[in-house]
């Protein structure tokens, strides 16, 4: 009885597990047009801080990672557009006057005494150009200008997002190996007192004397075997 009750707490903490794993993802999308301003939020701010001295921005584009601000300070990396990129008064990340080179995966992560503290807020940047213009012909010789637009979505957006989603999935089967793991140790326990309860019967000889004809009787007696209405005597 014993194994079906830890079988039906296992069965109900895996998909708690999973569903734990699974809300720490966070992923926040924009798509603005070039040369607008942006601001990206920070969610998990820590409480408290003076400057976003406990906050982080990284952006990664071409499968490398820059540190724009780091524990509130801007860093070299970044001090090429630094007139176009500021913090909020809530850690927000404000980027003005949009490029191209801006779309990507951006990172918000906390920092409390040099450790890393809660999860990450990952926001996608997508950016909408103006490609060309083109004229148009139209019935009676005049023309019209259009317009062409693409959005940029670097690939480092979705490789990150994969690469991310796939580290919580493995995580998530660490999980359950665990738990399968610690159920399998617990029943094996079980069975194993249980068994040792039940040990082999043990047997003892004892010897009786018949006073009526002075004769020796050798008797084997066990413990009562549950199949057996009585014991036997061998004499």
């Amino acid at each position: 009885m014993e194994e079906f009750k830890w079988i039906k707490m296992s069965l109900f903490l895996i998909p708690l597990l999973h569903f734990t794993a699974a809300a720490g993802n966070h992923f926040l999308s924009f798509t603005v047009r070039a040369g607008d301003d942006v601001t990206l939020p920070c969610e998990y701010v820590i409480d408290g801080q003076r400057t976003c001295n406990s906050t982080t921005w990284l952006f990664s584009r071409s499968g490398n990672t820059v540190t724009l601000f780091e524990l509130g300070q801007i860093k070299e990396e970044a001090r090429v557009k630094s007139d176009r990129l500021s913090l909020r008064e809530n850690c927000s990340l404000v980027i003005k006057k949009v490029t191209e080179e801006d779309a990507g995966p951006y990172t918000c992560r906390q920092f409390r005494s040099g450790q890393h503290q809660g999860p990450d807020t990952m926001v996608v940047l997508s950016v909408t150009m103006t490609e060309q213009k083109n004229t148009e012909e139209i019935p009676g010789g005049d023309t019209k200008p259009t317009t062409t637009a693409t959005t940029a979505t670097p690939e480092s957006t979705l490789t990150t997002e994969s690469s991310i989603k796939s580290g919580w999935w493995w995580w998530t089967i660490a999980v359950f190996v665990a738990v399968a793991a610690l159920l399998i140790i617990t029943v094996a326990v079980i069975r194993w007192k249980r068994a040792k309860g039940n040990k082999t019967l043990t047997y003892e000889n004892t010897v009786r004397y018949d006073v009526d004809d002075d004769t020796v009787i050798y008797e084997n007696l066990r413990s009562p075997d549950p199949h057996c209405c009585c014991c036997q005597r061998l004499c």
